[in-house]
């Protein structure tokens, strides 16, 4: 699965901590339960990924609020392999 496309759906939403004046600039997507991007490691935890794009129920951000990425895999719901 190493460098593959993939598109994750989450159980439950990532919790995202950040300073609140570039809040302020630019407002973080909320309920994050989707993220984009290319297989960077996979081990017995989780996956290291490359992020590409993150995503609501309702939107997608093309523009991530970070570079990379570790998911555990309890959190993981699905992987859609692109």
């Amino acid at each position: 699965m190493k460098d593959r496309n993939v598109e994750i759906l989450l159980n439950t939403p990532l919790l995202i901590i950040a300073d609140r004046n570039k809040i302020k600039e630019k407002p973080i997507l909320e309920n994050i339960l989707r993220v984009g991007g290319k297989i960077i490691e996979k081990s017995s935890a989780g996956l290291q990924l490359t992020v590409k794009w993150v995503g609501s129920d309702r939107q997608v951000e093309k523009i991530p609020p970070f570079a990379e990425i570790f998911i555990p895999l309890h959190k993981i719901d699905h992987v859609l392999l692109g």
